[in-house]
């Protein structure tokens, strides 16, 4: 696993997220989610729901929730080890799937954020420089419609 997670280059990242998420192994893994989650036995049951989830236009979390999982691992592969606080500050990323903004101070972030959530939402990272009322002002409008 650790050699075909190294074979990604994090140029071909976003990519192969994608395709990721989009073949067996992206039911899979949501699958496992569902399972735990459900506290079900029923794995025939979690695949076709996962595949099911994962179909286009998917629901956004799941997608967002295969790739958190794919990055973790690719990013563990290519780095050794991962931030104790990465899956919290995931659990954060994932929680903005359904907003047009993810607006955080945490500079880090900006590095898996976007692969996190596409194109959906558009990660903003505050610079903590201009005041944050005039910075919340530059960020995109919702429309009310």
């Amino acid at each position: 696993m650790k050699a075909r997670l190294l074979a990604v280059a994090e140029d071909a990242l976003a990519a192969w997220l994608d395709e990721q998420v989009s073949e067996n192994v992206g039911a899979a893994l949501l699958s496992a989610h569902l399972l735990r989650i459900y506290e079900s036995r029923d794995a025939d049951a979690a695949i076709t729901t996962a595949l099911g989830l994962l179909q286009h236009p998917a629901p956004r979390i799941a997608k967002a929730v295969v790739r958190a999982d794919l990055y973790s691992n690719w990013r563990c592969a290519h780095r050794g080890s991962n931030p104790r606080d990465l899956i919290d500050d995931m659990y954060h990323v994932l929680n903005a799937a359904y907003c047009d903004v993810y607006a955080t101070a945490e500079a880090g972030q900006e590095e898996y954020a976007s692969l996190l959530l596409c194109q959906w939402t558009r990660p903003a990272i505050y610079d903590e420089k201009t005041p944050l009322g005039d910075w919340l002002l530059t960020l995109p409008k919702v429309n009310a419609g």
